[in-house]
Parts: C-alpha cells; sequence; structure tokens
C-alpha cells in the first residue's frame, strides 16, 4: 500500500501535502536506473517513504520480478550527469529500447539518457489532434526544442537529414555492427552514404502470404487476384486505412528513390476503388463479426485462411530482404484521405470525383510540405 503521504505519476514519486494542497516530486524516473520488464506486464509501484520505493511487473505466464529501491542518494547522483534526451510517444512500451537505456546508464559516469515523453504534453485522441500536435511539435523544435534524439515513425528522418535537421551518425555504426545487420534494413538505414536513423527493433508491414504467390506481386493492386470469390481481401480493415497506406508507401517509396512525389490522377483513383472495395466503413466495422482470414499480413495483421493454405508460407528472412521503405505516419495525408472516403459513406459521393479530389488535396499538401 502507498504511504498516505506520498503517491506516483507519470514523473516519479510524489510527495502530498493536503493542508497545503501541494505536490512535489521527490524522485523523478529518468534519474533512478529502474531495471525494465522483458515484455509488457502488469506493473504495480507502491511507496514506503519518501525514498524508499517497490516495483513488481507480473507477465501473462504467472511470473513476477519484485525489486526495491532507495531513490534519493542514487538519483542526486544520476542528475549531476550530463544528459542525452530521447524524445518521442510511449518510450517506455519499447521494451528493447529501454533495456539499451538501463543497460548505458548503469555503465557510463559522464552521461546519462533521459526520456523526454511527448504523450504529456502533445497528447492527441484523434487523427485531427494528432495533426495539430505534431504541428506543435516541429515548432518546439524549431525554437531550440530539439532532442538529441527523436524517437518513432512521426518524421521523415532522410528528408529531415537532407535539410540539415539531422547529423548524419554514419561514423557511430562500425562495419562488424552492419555486418549483424540483414542487407534490406542496412540500406534503409544509409541512403545515398549517409544515416539519419537507426531501429531498435522493427515489424513487417505489406503482403506476406504464400511462396508460390510472391513472384508475381509487384504492387497492391496484384493482390486483386488472390480474392475468393467476391470477398474482400483483407479481414476488418478500415477503408481509409487501406487508402492511406498505399499512398504513404508510393510517397515514402518515390521520396527514397529521387522521384516524383506527385500522384496521378488514375493513380489515385486506382488506390481509392481498391480501398472501398475491400475495406470497411467505421459504422460496419464496429457491427461486424470476424469474417474469413485471408492468406495475407497486411497493416500489420498476420491472416491465414488455414482452408486454403497449400505451400509453404514466405520466410521471416525472406520478407525481411525484400523490404524497401520505412513505415512513416504523416496526419496531414492521413486527415486528407479520411475527410474523401468519410464523404463516399455518408455523402455518397462518387468514386470519380472522391479521387479526383483527393489527388488535388494530397498533391498540394505534398508541395507544401516536402
Amino acid at each position: 500500500m502507498f504511504d498516505k503521504d506520498y503517491s506516483y505519476d507519470e514523473d516519479g514519486i510524489v510527495s502530498i501535502d493536503l493542508d497545503k494542497r501541494q505536490a512535489d516530486h521527490l524522485c523523478i524516473w529518468n534519474y533512478v536506473d529502474i531495471v525494465p520488464p522483458y515484455e509488457r506486464p502488469d506493473k504495480q509501484v507502491y511507496s514506503f517513504g519518501k525514498d524508499l520505493f517497490v516495483i513488481t511487473y507480473t507477465y501473462e505466464t504467472g511470473e513476477s520480478e519484485l525489486f526495491i529501491y532507495r531513490s534519493t542518494g542514487e538519483a542526486n547522483k544520476n542528475i549531476s550527469k550530463t544528459p542525452i534526451t530521447v524524445g518521442g510517444y510511449s518510450l517506455t512500451d519499447d521494451y528493447i529500447l529501454m533495456r539499451e537505456v538501463y543497460d548505458f546508464n548503469t555503465c557510463n559516469d559522464e552521461y546519462r539518457i533521459v526520456m523526454d515523453e511527448y504523450g504529456k504534453e502533445y497528447s492527441y485522441s484523434n487523427a485531427e489532434e494528432a495533426q495539430e500536435q505534431k504541428l506543435r511539435l516541429l515548432s518546439h523544435f524549431t525554437n531550440d526544442g530539439y532532442p538529441d534524439i527523436l524517437y518513432g515513425n512521426w518524421y521523415y528522418y532522410y528528408q529531415m537529414g537532407q535539410n540539415g535537421q539531422l547529423l548524419d551518425i554514419s561514423d557511430c555504426i562500425s562495419d562488424r555492427e552492419r555486418k549483424t545487420m540483414y542487407s534490406s534494413i542496412n540500406d534503409l538505414m544509409n541512403s545515398d552514404g549517409k544515416t539519419y536513423y537507426v531501429f531498435s527493433g522493427f515489424e513487417i508491414l505489406g503482403y506476406w502470404g504464400l511462396d508460390s504467390k510472391v513472384s508475381y506481386v509487384e504492387n497492391i493492386y496484384d493482390l486483386n487476384d488472390m480474392k475468393n470469390d467476391g470477398g474482400r481481401l483483407f479481414d476488418n480493415e478500415f477503408t481509409v486505412n487501406v487508402a492511406d497506406s498505399a499512398i504513404r508507401y508510393a510517397l515514402q517509396y518515390r521520396i527514397n528513390k529521387g522521384n516524383d512525389r506527385e500522384f496521378t490522377s488514375w493513380e489515385v483513383a486506382d488506390i481509392v476503388s481498391f480501398a472501398i472495395e475491400n475495406g470497411m466503413s467505421y459504422d460496419e466495422y464496429f457491427s461486424s463479426s470476424p469474417g474469413d482470414l485471408w492468406d495475407f499480413q497486411y497493416g500489420g495483421y498476420f491472416l491465414v485462411n488455414s482452408s486454403t493454405v497449400a505451400d509453404i508460407p514466405v520466410s521471416v528472412e525472406k520478407a525481411i530482404d525484400s523490404v524497401n521503405t520505412v513505415d512513416m505516419i504523416d496526419w496531414g495525408v492521413f486527415n486528407n484521405i479520411l475527410e474523401e472516403i468519410e464523404s463516399y459513406y455518408n455523402d455518397n459521393k462518387p468514386v470519380d470525383v472522391i479521387a479526383n479530389e483527393l489527388c488535388n488535396r494530397i498533391n498540394l499538401y505534398i508541395r507544401e510540405n516536402y
């Protein structure tokens, strides 16, 4: 149980003075070497005074870990170190990152990595708010608010590096370290001989199906050939997400290759038609039950129709070798797509009209932001 005079929040242990209605931080998590969990746990924090607290992790396997901390002396020691700031969303959910941070902080006497969690000051609950908060963040960066390290897929790092906003860190990665990476991942990090970002971990998005079918899947439209009789290609996927994934993938690929970044009207028309044919409206999604699952991975979901699997699924290694872009979120692109797709379901706007208007909006956004 918590001592009645103490509590905790996302920043650390808090001393509570009910008479003065005042709360002060006695301990900041950033300056205590807290052992991170090895996977997502049920986490509990217990305080037993102004500088003694306990953290427990309970995992789905039933295993538990318990750690006892006396914070005051350790925190004072770590505050004096030179900080290296990592800024991003959901930092503590990346257990690979947190483990590396813990190992660094417990072995370095001069520097200390501290986390700047943007979800506190730049929180959002929908795509429109997310775009507003991203603009706030970018304004914060231009006013000397850049962290030492940016985290997450909210930014086009390659473009920021070319614009002089990020440093080339090629020299920080040894040839020996590069040889331990998958070649496709190393190529993504080493565009034009310069490295502006690295991965603490990754997941594969896109087609991941049967080996016999991979050879002729050149782009998103080829996936239509794999549908069963009149069914959807994806199981319970929003229309807007299908269109957003296709457009952002094409945009990122063109940026990496130095190609023309704008879309033609027929390209957008194909993507919109494909998305509507294979996706679902929000109303339809929330009123439906899970249907047949298909032999694809798309948008992070692994889908298999066990009744039709006849040969060996693509290996993880082969899937990783085929990777050619990094999935970067652009809420401005998403919001343009969302507004136009919603007009199809809410206002019965014709697909050709939607495609033409969306093409103009997306190209204007690209000209202004890329």
